[in-house]
């Protein structure tokens, strides 16, 4: 397999920290293959919960919204939902109950809010197909 050597700036803390499981290289591609596993894990994890119209209307209330105060943090979020209905009457305009939703998100363990936040994340950065995304 083909490799490539990059530079990272790590604080000595982290790198310390890192070295006591083994050379700093293999800690840090052995934490990468984890993340990125566990990156697939949460994605299957929420896949299904929500309906085709829901994941529109759910990327369409953060359109143009910094997403980070709402990472891992359901009553945001379910606070967001209320008000994109309540200002913009974004989920009617999806035909969904922003109600319905809302009970959805409630049912989400801090992980998977920080998941679905992740995937909307990822179609704004992208500029997905929305329709191709929300059928999840």
């Amino acid at each position: 397999m083909e490799t490539k050597t990059t530079t990272v700036r790590v604080t000595t803390a982290f790198y310390d920290a890192v070295v006591k499981r083994g050379t700093f290289n293999s800690q840090i591609v052995e934490m990468c293959e984890a993340y990125m596993t566990e990156e697939k894990i949460r994605m299957l994890d929420i896949k299904g919960i929500f309906e085709e119209n829901e994941w529109k209307a759910l990327c369409d209330s953060f359109n143009g919204t910094i997403l980070e105060q709402y990472r891992y943090n359901k009553d945001m979020l379910i606070m967001h939902c209320e008000d994109a209905e309540t200002l913009d009457g974004i989920f009617s305009k999806w035909g969904c109950d922003v109600n319905r939703t809302n009970g959805k998100i409630n049912s989400l363990t801090r992980i998977q809010v920080s998941s679905v936040i992740k995937r909307i994340e990822e179609f704004w950065e992208k500029n997905l197909n929305l329709e191709e995304w929300s059928k999840f």
